[in-house]
C-alpha cells in the first residue's frame, strides 16, 4: 500500500487514539525505516535524478541489501509484537503503536512475492502471503475508492 493510503487508513481507524499523531506516524514508520536512509543517500550522491525509476523490478535490484533487511525487519508481525510487548510493559498500553500494526496487516494481501513480499513471520520464516500488488489497477481503485466512502460517510 502507498505512504499516502497508510496514513489516511490509520486516521481512519484510530481516529479516537491519544495522540493520532503518533499513531499515524507509526502507520508510516515501517516505509520510512526501510526506504528513508537510502532515500536520503540517493539524494545526496545522485540528486533527484538519481530517484529516477523505470520499473519496480529495477528499483528493486538497485537496493542495497539492508533496504530489504530493513524491511523485513519492520513488516514483521514478531518484531512487532515484541517491541509492543516491551513498550507496555514500560509505560503501559502503547495504543499508538497500533498504527505499525495496521501498516503490516494491510501490507499482507497488498503486497505480492514479487515485489516486496511481506515476511510477516521474520525471522522465524521466509514465507510471505502471495497477495495482490498494491498498484494494481483495480486493487488501487477499490482501496481508494473504500477510503473515499468511509471519509464520507464519516463527514455526514
Amino acid at each position: 500500500m502507498d505512504l499516502f493510503a497508510h496514513i489516511i487508513w490509520t486516521s481512519i481507524i484510530l481516529y479516537s487514539v491519544d495522540n493520532i499523531s503518533l499513531a499515524i506516524l507509526f502507520g508510516i514508520l515501517p516505509d520510512i525505516i526501510a526506504f528513508g536512509p537510502n532515500f536520503v543517500s540517493a539524494i545526496f550522491t545522485k540528486g533527484f535524478a538519481g530517484l529516477k525509476i523505470n520499473s519496480a523490478k529495477e528499483f528493486v535490484d538497485n537496493l542495497p541489501p539492508y533496504v530489504l533487511t530493513l524491511y523485513n525487519v519492520t513488516h514483521s508481525l514478531l518484531i512487532f509484537g515484541i517491541v509492543f510487548g516491551a513498550a507496555w510493559l514500560v509505560s503501559g498500553p502503547p495504543v499508538y503503536m497500533l498504527g505499525w500494526l495496521l501498516h503490516i496487516v494491510f501490507d499482507i494481501p497488498t503486497h505480492s512475492r514479487k515485489i516486496f513480499p511481506v515476511r510477516f513471520l521474520y525471522p522465524l520464516s521466509e514465507y510471505a502471503f502471495p497477495g495482490v500488488s498494491w498498484n494494481t489497477r483495480w486493487l488501487m481503485m477499490a482501496n481508494w475508492g473504500s477510503i473515499a466512502a468511509l471519509l464520507l460517510i464519516n463527514a455526514h
